[in-house]
């Protein structure tokens, strides 16, 4: 999947047809949170994956936001602010790189 790094998101977001495919139901989930999209706000399923893996680090039980980014985007969803400070991201934006200091809890 092609996630865009967005340190203006809170959460991390996932289509919802992906979260469908391994077997999760977002829509029968009873957390729901609230987001803000160009079109407005709306409420959201939270899901609890298994595993995210993601930049070489893998989370066990990670929590994220089931949406579908419009078809016309170039990415399948977004990469928040939730795993990057989990995973204590820093980005360097001159070299394009993101390094992470992740340690297995």
């Amino acid at each position: 999947m092609r996630l865009l790094v967005d340190t203006g998101s809170t959460y991390t977001i996932l289509p919802n047809e992906v979260l469908s495919s391994i077997g999760l139901d977002p829509f029968a989930s009873k957390e729901r949170v609230r987001i803000v999209t160009g079109s407005g706000y709306l409420v959201v399923p939270q899901i609890k994956v298994q595993r995210f893996d993601c930049l070489g680090c893998k989370i066990e039980g990670f929590e994220v936001v089931g949406h579908t980014i419009p078809p016309e985007s170039f990415v399948d969803g977004l990469l928040g602010m939730d795993f990057l400070t989990r995973v204590k991201a820093v980005i360097d934006t001159d070299k394009g790189e993101i390094e992470v200091s992740y340690e297995k809890q």
